[in-house]
């Protein structure tokens, strides 16, 4: 038996966590995703929010690989550069960071 494996018996008696645990891993290029990585345009017909890409990964175990093909989520989009926003919406983004607690001022959000 391998150390993870080990590992995650261990964190599994223990914890007994609801979903499984996930990693995120920034790539350059869908090139890198693994072989049966899951994209939501491609193989489920919608774009999606990261987070719900996330919680796919959790609740099912499966690798789920977003591009900004992918996405639905402005929030995600922005932070990620894949698109740029308007002034008014880049106002409106950084007061919702600032009230949610997500950012504590203009230039954190």
């Amino acid at each position: 038996m391998t150390d993870w494996t080990q590992k995650t018996e261990a964190l599994n008696r223990l914890i007994r966590p609801l979903t499984f645990p996930i990693a995120v891993k920034l790539v350059e290029s869908v090139d890198e995703f693994p072989e049966k990585t899951r994209r939501p345009s491609r193989d489920m017909g919608f774009k999606t929010n990261l987070c719900v890409g996330m919680t796919m990964a959790r609740k099912y175990g499966w690798t789920v690989g977003i591009t900004a093909d992918d996405n639905a989520c402005l929030i995600a989009a922005y932070t990620f550069g894949w698109s740029e926003p308007e002034s008014e919406t880049k106002k409106a983004l950084t007061d919702f960071m600032i009230v949610m607690k997500y950012a504590a001022n203009e230039n954190a959000a």
